[in-house]
């Protein structure tokens, strides 16, 4: 999948969203670190980040306490 970002946006709950960028590549921020609009954060990434389709980007807007729950659920296997 190449690389993702995760950006949370300044709501607050219900209003509390994250973005989830995924098959990027040039990844220029740490986490935690605020940034303001207009900021470039990344590249979108080539084939390879893209199993090997064209140069595409995903994007999905989730809010934040379902996210985390969502990762447990994929990715830690409970």
């Amino acid at each position: 999948m190449g690389t993702a970002g995760f950006l949370r946006l300044d709501g607050r709950p219900p209003d509390d969203l994250m973005l989830i960028f995924a098959h990027l590549q040039g990844v220029d921020c740490e986490a935690g670190n605020p940034s303001s609009r207009g900021t470039v954060f990344a590249e979108i990434g080539g084939p390879p980040d893209n199993g090997n389709w064209v140069s595409h980007l995903h994007v999905q807007a989730i809010r934040s306490e379902k996210l985390f729950q969502v990762l447990i659920e994929n990715f830690c296997g409970t």
